[in-house]
């Protein structure tokens, strides 16, 4: 048996590092990510098409590519908005916002935290002007309605408290009305 000892030359490349090529940024492009809806990530050797987010696929031009993905209605890709809040579905993305009768409480007024508005405080008082001033309003969930108060009648088309009369809750010779004894019985 002969040995032999190995040149330094062939030592010095055996000692070079691999030299990665990245097919993600060389031209002309040596990857087939879809350009418009994936990122190519380059690994050592090859690379792979991830598809940006609010799309699923593999990422190729040649494969399934990216499709849009629609997180107001896909369980898949659920959305965050409140439930007191609307989704409405964009280009890669979605946004939320709260339903009218709903205040957006979230840090970035992007409706993932919606709160009833009270229309009947004091605090809204452009809200509440609906109401008739003989008319009391009660809040509801993202709502509110006017009812005239007892004693007065609601002269409005729509029988809504926007409109009351003094005039229901007269006494005669002989006491309340038939019609306010029955309201004062029920209650």
């Amino acid at each position: 048996m002969h040995l032999t000892r190995p040149s330094s030359f062939s030592l010095f490349v055996k000692s070079l590092p691999f030299a990665d090529t990245d097919e993600c940024t060389e031209l002309p492009l040596a990857h087939n990510c879809n350009t418009t809806a994936a990122a190519c990530v380059n690994t050592v050797g090859s690379f792979t098409c991830v598809c940006n987010a609010g799309f699923f696929g593999d990422g190729t031009t040649d494969g399934s590519g990216c499709e849009q993905t629609n997180e107001c209605t896909d369980s898949s890709y659920p959305h965050n908005c409140d439930t007191n809040a609307y989704c409405t579905d964009n280009y890669g993305s979605f946004t939320c916002a709260c339903n009218n009768g709903y205040a957006d409480n979230s840090a970035g007024t992007d409706g993932t935290s919606c709160a009833d508005i009270n229309e009947c405080t004091e605090s809204n008082p452009g809200l509440m002007d609906t109401c008739h001033p003989l008319a009391s309003c009660t809040n509801t969930n993202g709502s509110f309605y006017c009812n005239c108060t007892l004693g007065n009648d609601d002269t409005s088309p729509q029988k809504d408290g926007t409109n009351c009369t003094s005039g229901s809750f007269k006494r005669g010779k002989e006491g309340p009305s038939r019609e306010v004894k029955r309201v004062l019985q029920e209650r």
